[in-house]
């Protein structure tokens, strides 16, 4: 999985270096920016969001007669993300995925099984910020979950823009999910 990983970075930092359209001359200092880069991909020196891998299962029960259960894991590949940093220089982020796959009961029949991902927000707010973003959070609230709602809160980090959004998933004791910004 590593050597996969690392022959993934090294392949698109050659892709990235070599694909230019306007076939221009690079400058000395951009070509030993560019091996820079290479050297830093080709010995692994790929820095990851989060650092470490992650899995989360929970089976909540409330005392509202919601039950909740929740299953966070890492996606297969992490995503590799080349950007410019402040400095103006080249760099790449390797970043790990997460899926959360939420149950929820009420009166112990099933009303909600789904997956929430980014994708999931990228269709209500259509923003360019849900195209980096991971999920990083997720939290049952008991103090907001009412007799007919229950509150999950998520929360999501774009580790390119550096910015993290949080949200309430509100799931009625029917089914029906609706997020709502949270601060």
């Amino acid at each position: 999985m590593k050597r996969l990983v690392l022959g993934t970075l090294v392949l698109a930092g050659l892709i990235i270096l070599l694909a230019n359209p306007e076939d221009r001359i690079y400058s000395r200092s951009e070509m030993s920016r560019e091996k820079a880069l290479l050297k830093r991909m080709a010995e692994g020196e790929a820095k990851y969001e989060p650092e470490d891998r992650i899995r989360s299962i929970t089976d909540t029960v409330l005392t509202n007669k919601f039950r909740v259960r929740t299953d966070v894991y890492e996606q297969e590949d992490p995503a590799i993300k080349f950007y410019y940093n402040k400095n103006g220089m080249l760099d790449f982020l390797c970043y790990r995925k997460y899926e959360l796959d939420l149950k929820v009961l009420f009166n112990n029949r099933t009303i909600l099984d789904r997956k929430i991902v980014s994708d999931f927000f990228r269709k209500e707010y259509q923003e360019e910020y849900w195209t980096n973003a991971i999920l990083s959070e997720v939290s049952i609230d008991q103090l907001n979950s009412t007799a007919s709602w229950l509150n999950v809160k998520v929360a999501f980090k774009n580790p390119i823009l550096e910015e993290i959004r949080y949200y309430d998933l509100k799931i009625n004791n029917t089914g029906v999910l609706k997020a709502v910004v949270n601060g």
